[in-house]
């Protein structure tokens, strides 16, 4: 009977027993699932999942506690029994010892092994609350650091929105009075442009009008030509003449030069015969007056010709100088 009673004893509480150490072994493996997992153990943690987690490690704690609190009282009824079983029957003890404790033994080792696991997991699972609330401590003073550090960066955003609103701004201002310069420029343009056009046009017109005057120069100069050519065979008619002309003052010098060695030779042949022949001599006398005045008409005939020649020579200058003019302008012309 008493081996009954410690048999349905044990089986009374070793369904708990399980259980409970199953869920604390489910538990510790979720635990060491979510603290192997790269995706739930970031660098920064949120504070809400390290809360939950310390409370279910505060429950676990809890769980681990009653399932001591349970071992102890199994271990109490299991002595209780025995004594009541070796006041009844004191010959069979020994036998239903040895029976009873057997398997109970082996149970309670068990037992024990998973409760010495158990506390080493709550020690373990204490001092990562620990680690897990200086983290959590750490990460709060973060947080407060990073809400500090998000209002300096939300007021030097609003100091760098204002700025860039001023220079916006400033921009505009450039851009328009670029806009005006370069409008202006392109008026500037478009007058220096159109004065330009104006230049050129006076220019082709006065180009044009240079070229007339060329063409009327070349005319000019065509009908110089002619002329210079009409004057050289001119001068060459009238040098002929004047050569002429000296010839035949030169005869006529000759002749006068004969003449008045005549006339002085008739001159002493009269004052010689003068006594003697008066008559011949008023008859030369006629003659020699008559010769004075073929004299004086061949000296006025040569004075003539020689201010004809002096006309001529004044021709022949002028033509000279025309010639000079005229190579002069086909200089200028061909520059």
């Amino acid at each position: 009977m008493s081996s009954d009673g410690t048999n349905s004893s044990t089986p009374r509480h070793t369904p708990s027993s399980d259980s409970e150490d199953e869920t604390i072994t489910q538990e510790g493996q979720e635990l060491r699932v979510i603290t192997t997992l790269p995706g739930t153990h970031p660098q920064q943690p949120e504070p809400v999942s390290l809360l939950a987690e310390s409370q279910r490690l505060q429950r676990e704690m809890l769980r681990v506690e009653l399932g001591e609190a349970t071992a102890t009282e199994l271990s109490q009824a299991g002595t209780g029994a025995g004594g009541v079983h070796s006041e009844i029957s004191p010959a069979a003890g020994p036998i239903s010892l040895t029976s009873m404790t057997s398997p109970t033994r082996t149970r309670i080792q068990m037992l024990e092994a998973e409760l010495s696991d158990n506390k080493r997991r709550v020690t373990s699972l204490q001092e990562s609350n620990q680690r897990h609330q200086k983290l959590i401590q750490t990460l709060q003073a973060q947080l407060t650091q990073s809400k500090r550090k998000n209002t300096d960066l939300e007021m030097e955003i609003a100091d760098l929105k204002l700025e860039l609103q001023k220079n916006a701004k400033k921009l505009q201002s450039k851009e328009l009075e670029q806009e005006s310069r370069l409008d202006a420029r392109e008026n500037m343009a478009k007058a220096r442009e159109e004065s330009l056009i104006a230049e050129l046009e006076n220019l082709t017109g006065a180009l044009e009008a240079e070229r007339a005057k060329s063409a009327d120069l070349s005319r000019s100069n065509e009908i110089l030509q002619d002329q210079i050519e009409e004057a050289a065979s001119a001068n060459q008619g009238l040098s002929r003449d004047v050569a002429q002309l000296t010839q035949a003052w030169r005869g006529a010098t000759q002749t006068l030069e004969k003449r008045e060695a005549e006339w002085q030779a008739e001159e002493n042949a009269f004052n010689e015969y003068f006594s003697a022949e008066h008559n011949r001599l008023l008859a030369l006398w006629r003659e020699v007056v008559s010769l004075r005045r073929a004299f004086a008409e061949l000296r006025h005939q040569t004075a003539r010709d020689f201010t004809q020649v002096g006309h001529c020579k004044f021709e022949i200058m002028k033509l000279n100088r025309l010639e000079a003019d005229l190579g002069k302008c086909k200089n200028w012309s061909f520059n």
